[in-house]
Protein backbone atom coordinates (compact mmCIF):
# COMPACT_ATOMS: atom_id res chain seq x y z
CA UNK A 1 0.00 0.00 0.00
CA UNK A 2 1.20 3.26 -0.64
CA UNK A 3 1.51 6.89 1.63
CA UNK A 4 -1.20 7.97 -0.54
CA UNK A 5 -3.51 5.23 -0.24
CA UNK A 6 -3.19 4.72 3.16
CA UNK A 7 -3.55 8.82 3.75
CA UNK A 8 -6.99 8.36 1.65
CA UNK A 9 -8.10 4.99 3.44
CA UNK A 10 -7.25 6.78 7.46
CA UNK A 11 -8.88 9.51 6.11
CA UNK A 12 -12.15 8.02 4.17
CA UNK A 13 -12.60 6.16 7.48
CA UNK A 14 -12.17 8.78 10.04
CA UNK A 15 -13.76 11.62 8.02
CA UNK A 16 -16.57 13.26 8.36
CA UNK A 17 -17.45 10.77 11.18
CA UNK A 18 -15.98 11.10 13.77
CA UNK A 19 -13.69 14.01 12.48
CA UNK A 20 -16.11 16.76 11.29
CA UNK A 21 -13.62 19.05 9.91
CA UNK A 22 -11.11 18.71 7.86
CA UNK A 23 -7.90 21.69 8.27
CA UNK A 24 -5.23 21.54 4.94
CA UNK A 25 -2.09 21.79 7.04
CA UNK A 26 1.35 22.92 5.66
CA UNK A 27 3.97 21.00 4.97
CA UNK A 28 4.61 19.08 8.89
CA UNK A 29 1.52 17.03 8.60
CA UNK A 30 -0.09 15.06 5.54
CA UNK A 31 -3.72 15.99 7.06
CA UNK A 32 -5.49 17.20 9.85
CA UNK A 33 -9.32 16.67 11.01
CA UNK A 34 -10.68 17.99 14.26
CA UNK A 35 -13.88 17.03 16.08
CA UNK A 36 -15.38 18.91 19.03
CA UNK A 37 -16.73 17.22 21.85
CA UNK A 38 -20.91 17.31 22.89
CA UNK A 39 -20.54 20.31 25.14
CA UNK A 40 -17.94 22.12 22.70
CA UNK A 41 -14.85 22.12 25.84
CA UNK A 42 -12.34 19.12 24.43
CA UNK A 43 -11.75 19.42 20.73
CA UNK A 44 -9.95 16.38 19.78
CA UNK A 45 -7.46 16.33 16.22
CA UNK A 46 -6.23 13.09 14.27
CA UNK A 47 -2.50 14.10 12.08
CA UNK A 48 -1.04 11.93 9.90
CA UNK A 49 2.58 12.11 8.90
CA UNK A 50 5.60 10.52 7.22
CA UNK A 51 8.39 10.23 9.10
CA UNK A 52 11.23 12.49 7.85
CA UNK A 53 14.78 11.94 6.66
CA UNK A 54 15.44 14.08 9.98
CA UNK A 55 14.56 10.72 12.45
CA UNK A 56 11.56 10.29 14.78
CA UNK A 57 12.22 13.13 17.09
CA UNK A 58 12.11 16.10 14.98
CA UNK A 59 9.36 14.65 12.86
CA UNK A 60 7.26 14.34 16.17
CA UNK A 61 8.44 17.85 17.06
CA UNK A 62 7.30 19.55 13.69
CA UNK A 63 4.17 17.61 13.41
CA UNK A 64 3.12 18.77 17.33
CA UNK A 65 3.85 22.21 16.65
CA UNK A 66 1.83 22.70 13.03
CA UNK A 67 -1.32 20.86 15.06
CA UNK A 68 -1.03 23.44 18.03
CA UNK A 69 -0.92 26.29 15.58
CA UNK A 70 -3.38 25.22 13.25
CA UNK A 71 -6.71 24.56 15.17
CA UNK A 72 -6.22 27.81 17.44
CA UNK A 73 -5.65 25.74 20.68
CA UNK A 74 -4.86 27.11 24.01
CA UNK A 75 -3.82 25.73 27.14
CA UNK A 76 -6.38 25.46 29.86
CA UNK A 77 -9.40 26.86 27.67
CA UNK A 78 -9.22 25.27 24.49
CA UNK A 79 -6.99 22.08 24.72
CA UNK A 80 -6.69 19.48 21.78
CA UNK A 81 -6.41 15.84 22.30
CA UNK A 82 -4.30 14.98 19.38
CA UNK A 83 -3.46 11.38 17.71
CA UNK A 84 -0.43 11.49 15.94
CA UNK A 85 0.27 8.69 13.48
CA UNK A 86 3.81 8.62 12.18
CA UNK A 87 4.45 6.32 9.01
CA UNK A 88 7.79 5.22 7.42
CA UNK A 89 10.28 2.20 7.27
CA UNK A 90 10.05 0.21 10.87
CA UNK A 91 13.85 0.53 10.38
CA UNK A 92 13.46 3.83 10.66
CA UNK A 93 11.31 4.36 14.05
CA UNK A 94 12.08 0.99 16.10
CA UNK A 95 14.22 2.03 18.06
CA UNK A 96 12.89 5.24 18.71
CA UNK A 97 9.42 4.90 19.93
CA UNK A 98 10.10 6.81 22.99
CA UNK A 99 11.13 9.50 20.79
CA UNK A 100 7.21 10.03 20.33
CA UNK A 101 5.76 9.65 23.76
CA UNK A 102 2.61 10.33 24.11
CA UNK A 103 2.21 13.13 27.15
CA UNK A 104 1.50 11.91 30.37
CA UNK A 105 -0.10 15.29 31.85
CA UNK A 106 -3.18 16.95 30.50
CA UNK A 107 -1.14 20.56 31.03
CA UNK A 108 -0.44 21.46 27.32
CA UNK A 109 -2.31 22.88 24.99
CA UNK A 110 -1.92 20.15 22.48
CA UNK A 111 -2.27 17.00 24.58
CA UNK A 112 -0.62 14.28 21.98
CA UNK A 113 -3.25 10.97 23.76
CA UNK A 114 -1.61 8.66 20.91
CA UNK A 115 1.23 8.16 18.42
CA UNK A 116 0.81 5.26 15.98
CA UNK A 117 3.86 4.04 14.37
CA UNK A 118 2.96 2.34 11.40
CA UNK A 119 5.24 0.63 8.04
CA UNK A 120 3.54 0.73 5.08
CA UNK A 121 5.05 -1.44 3.44
CA UNK A 122 4.75 -4.91 5.88
CA UNK A 123 1.93 -3.80 8.38
CA UNK A 124 3.89 -3.59 11.29
CA UNK A 125 2.88 -0.66 14.15
CA UNK A 126 3.54 0.45 17.52
CA UNK A 127 1.27 2.43 19.48
CA UNK A 128 2.29 4.57 22.95
CA UNK A 129 -0.76 5.57 24.02
CA UNK A 130 -1.39 7.67 27.38
CA UNK A 131 -3.13 5.76 30.10
CA UNK A 132 -3.98 5.51 33.67
CA UNK A 133 -3.81 2.17 34.73
CA UNK A 134 -6.09 0.36 33.05
CA UNK A 135 -7.78 3.54 31.50
CA UNK A 136 -6.88 4.89 28.31
CA UNK A 137 -7.61 8.16 27.28
CA UNK A 138 -8.23 9.55 23.70
CA UNK A 139 -12.13 10.27 23.71
CA UNK A 140 -14.84 7.87 23.70
CA UNK A 141 -14.43 6.65 20.21
CA UNK A 142 -11.87 3.88 19.82
CA UNK A 143 -9.81 5.71 17.40
CA UNK A 144 -6.68 3.06 17.90
CA UNK A 145 -9.55 0.14 16.59
CA UNK A 146 -10.68 1.64 13.83
CA UNK A 147 -6.99 2.76 12.94
CA UNK A 148 -6.66 -1.03 13.02
CA UNK A 149 -9.03 -2.15 10.82
CA UNK A 150 -6.77 -0.53 8.19
CA UNK A 151 -3.20 -1.64 9.01
CA UNK A 152 -4.39 -5.00 8.82
CA UNK A 153 -4.74 -4.77 5.06
CA UNK A 154 -1.37 -3.29 4.59
CA UNK A 155 0.23 -6.98 3.76
CA UNK A 156 -2.47 -7.89 1.67
CA UNK A 157 -2.93 -4.99 -0.66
Amino acid sequence: MTSAEFSQAIKARLHPEPYKRDIQPCDALDFLIVRRSVLFIWRYAFALRQIGPDGVAETYRRARAEARRLPKSMWLFHQVGLYLMLCGPESSWRNHTADGPADRTGLHNIIVQAVHFVDLETGAHHLNQSAWGPVKFGGLIPIPEMVGEIIKRIPTE
